[in-house]
């Protein structure tokens, strides 16, 4: 499925892609990197819509690292109001979240809501 990946370290905004069959594999790939193995690493969801300003509200989900804020500083970004920190994946939800589907959001917009820390 079609997914956007936030990268605040390298402050980069890219498509990504996440496969039913490898759901959590390319979610953890994508956020911890290649190496996400050699630790314990746990990802949460944040349900977009009941989260952000108005401005951002989409019906999508937002992937990212449980303990992100433990990390280096510089790994922290805003995104419709909201402080998040290390690697995110930005992917559509159907409506009660329950099976994660393409982002309906264009890198545009995406853009347009992230603030680099």
């Amino acid at each position: 499925m079609k997914g956007i990946l936030i990268d605040p370290v390298n402050r980069t905004i890219t498509n990504c892609s996440v496969e039913n069959e490898t759901f959590l594999d390319d979610l953890y790939k994508l956020i911890f990197g290649p190496d996400y193995g050699k630790v314990m690493m746990l990802v949460e969801r944040v349900n977009l819509p009941y989260h952000q300003l108005e401005l951002a509200q989409s019906p999508d989900d937002l992937w990212l690292d449980e303990c992100g804020f433990l990390y280096d500083e510089n790994s922290h970004f805003a995104y419709g109001g909201m402080i998040l920190a290390g690697r995110a994946v930005i992917l559509g939800a159907n409506e009660d979240h329950s099976e994660s589907c393409d982002t309906s959001l264009s890198i545009e917009r995406v853009r347009a809501l992230v603030r680099w820390a």
